[in-house]
C-alpha cells in the first residue's frame, strides 16, 4: 500500500474488494502502459471488453487502442493518435495509485483497485512540458462518459480558480453536471500552492477589502460538480498522525461553497513512473491525493453495488457522502 489508506477503506480491501466491475478514467500526461504496475491479468469478469471497444469504435467513438483487460482503451487526445506513451512520470505515477497491482513474488505495489479497469486519456503534449488544452479535456470527458467509466481522475489544473467562467461554464459545468447526474465520480486534485496566507508569505498580494475572495482551489476542482481533493501528510514522520499538507489548496469558493470536499493522503507516496517498466519514484502533491481518491471511490463502489444498490446514480451519491463524512 504507497500510503495511509482512508478511513475504512483498509477493512473493504481485507475483506476483498480490489474495485472489480469499476471502470476508472485518467486524464493525464499519459501512462507507460507495459509498466509491471498495469502488467499481469486483469479482471476475471472485465467491464469493458475487446469487443466492447471495437464495437464502439465502430460506431464512431475514437479510435482507441485495447491494450489488456486492465487497459480496455488508450488514446492520445492531444496528439491524435493511440500511443500514451510519455517521458513524464506524472500519469503514470496517478494511474497506480489509483488501480496498478504488482504480486508480492515481484516486489508488491497496490494500488487503492487494483483490479479496477483504466481508460488512460493522455491529454498533455509529449514531454514535460506544457499545458492541456480546455477542448482536448472535454472530449476525453465525453469519451468518458460515453465509455461507461464509474469514476474519472483529473490531476491537472489552474491555480485560483473561479466557480463558473463566462467562456467554459457552458463547457466544463455542463459537462461535469450531465455526468454526476449519470452516477459518475469526478475527482480533482485541489492545486499545490496552499491556502491565501501561504501565498502571502511568498510574496504575493491579498485579495482586496472590495473582493475578499480568499479561495486558492485549482480549476476545474472550483467547478460544480467536481469533487476537490486535498492532500495529507505525516505530522512527524511515518505512521505519524496524518495531517493537511501546508501546500495544499483551500477556501470557499466565490459562491461561498467548502472546498475541497475530501482530503486523501498526498506526503511522499512510492508509485510507478515512466523511466523504465520497473520504475518507481516518490512523489507528493494533491494529485497523488485525487488518484488514491478515485482509487478509494471504485472499492466503495463495489462494495456498495455488491451490497445490492445497483443503480449508479445512488451508488455514487452513497458512496460521496461515506467518504466525505
Amino acid at each position: 500500500i504507497p500510503g495511509r489508506e482512508l478511513p475504512g477503506l483498509q477493512d473493504r480491501r481485507e475483506a476483498g474488494y480490489d474495485g472489480s466491475g469499476i471502470v476508472i478514467a485518467v486524464l493525464d500526461s499519459g501512462l507507460r502502459t507495459t509498466h509491471e504496475a498495469f502488467a499481469g491479468e486483469g479482471p476475471e469478469d472485465p467491464v469493458l471488453t475487446e469487443e466492447d471497444i471495437e464495437s464502439w469504435i465502430a460506431d464512431g467513438g475514437t479510435e482507441g487502442g485495447y491494450l489488456s483487460s486492465r487497459i480496455p482503451f488508450a488514446y492520445d487526445y492531444f496528439g491524435r493518435d493511440t500511443d500514451v506513451s510519455t517521458i513524464d512520470d506524472h500519469g503514470s505515477h496517478v494511474a497506480a495509485l489509483a488501480a496498478g497491482y504488482v504480486p508480492e513474488a515481484q516486489g508488491a505495489f497496490r494500488g487503492a483497485a487494483p483490479a479496477a479497469q483504466i481508460l488512460s486519456m493522455k491529454v498533455f503534449p509529449d514531454g514535460t512540458v506544457g499545458g492541456a488544452d480546455d477542448a482536448v479535456i472535454l472530449r476525453a470527458l465525453e469519451d468518458a462518459w460515453n465509455l461507461g467509466a464509474d469514476v474519472v481522475n483529473l490531476s491537472l489544473g489552474t491555480p485560483n480558480g473561479y466557480t463558473q467562467d463566462d467562456v467554459l461554464d457552458g463547457l466544463y459545468c455542463q459537462a461535469f453536471a450531465q455526468m454526476r447526474r449519470a452516477g459518475v465520480i469526478i475527482c480533482c486534485a485541489a492545486g499545490n500552492i496552499g491556502g491565501a496566507l501561504d501565498m502571502k508569505m511568498e510574496g504575493s498580494s491579498l485579495p482586496t477589502a472590495s473582493y475578499t475572495d480568499y479561495g486558492t482551489l485549482c480549476s476545474p476542482a472550483s467547478y460544480i460538480g467536481a469533487l476537490g481533493v486535498g492532500a495529507a501528510e505525516w505530522s512527524a514522520g511515518v505512521d505519524s498522525n496524518p495531517v493537511t499538507a501546508g501546500y495544499s489548496n483551500w477556501g470557499t469558493t466565490s459562491d461561498l461553497r467548502l472546498k475541497p470536499e475530501l482530503t486523501a493522503f498526498g506526503g511522499m507516496t512510492l508509485s510507478a513512473g515512466s523511466r523504465d517498466d520497473s520504475y518507481f519514484y516518490q512523489e507528493s502533491g494533491t494529485s497523488m491525493a485525487s488518484g488514491s481518491a478515485a482509487g478509494a471511490f471504485a472499492v466503495l463502489l463495489q462494495s456498495l453495488r455488491e451490497r445490492g444498490v445497483t443503480d449508479k446514480v445512488r451508488a455514487a451519491a452513497l458512496a460521496e457522502s461515506l467518504l466525505e463524512c
